[in-house]
């Protein structure tokens, strides 16, 4: 097991409206460079989940804003959104999560990460395999049949020739 201990200044507190910049911050640094992914937003409701099976944090060390998780409160190996400002903030995040996991039940953590994104590639320090795959639900829906980069990025996914981009569903839409 290559993740550390978690520190004892690490803390989980709800999301409040001043987080909210900070967070889209982090959200850019993590998924910029990703073909396809769906932006939460830049207000309160798009960070917060009100399913209660789903726990949505701002992390803080020492009372500066370090992160965000969203995940399973029963299975916390089961990351929903995982944003963190930098390495030391990932591992700490890490660490957090893995007080929370009852190690009998799950040996690894799930991370929603594109392995392409350079945010990955800097800050992710452990030992980690990837799996992008793309299937038809998890494909976004064609609204605009003009849009020639959309029909270019789902043709290139769907011929193997792209890799597909990582989709994170809203809050809203999350079901334990």
């Amino acid at each position: 097991n290559s993740i550390p201990e978690t520190e004892p200044h690490v803390e989980a507190r709800l999301v409040l409206s001043e987080d909210i910049d900070i967070l889209v911050s982090m959200w850019h640094k993590w998924f910029k460079d990703v073909d396809l992914a769906a932006f939460p937003g830049n207000t309160l409701i798009e960070w917060v989940t009100h399913n209660e099976g789903i726990m949505s944090y701002t992390m803080t060390l020492n009372n500066e804003v370090v992160g965000y998780l969203r995940y399973d409160k029963q299975n916390p190996a089961n990351v929903r959104l995982f944003l963190a400002k930098d390495e030391k903030s990932v591992t700490l995040l890490l660490a957090y999560l893995r007080s929370k996991i009852d190690q009998s039940q799950e040996e690894h953590i799930r991370l929603p990460l594109h392995p392409n994104a350079k945010a990955v590639r800097e800050y992710l320090t452990v030992p980690y395999e990837s799996k992008l795959e793309a299937w038809k639900a998890g494909m976004i829906k064609i609204l605009d049949p003009e849009n020639e980069a959309i029909i270019a990025y789902c043709d290139e996914v769907r011929a193997g020739k792209r890799q597909p981009g990582l989709i994170i569903y809203p809050p809203f839409l999350e079901e334990v």
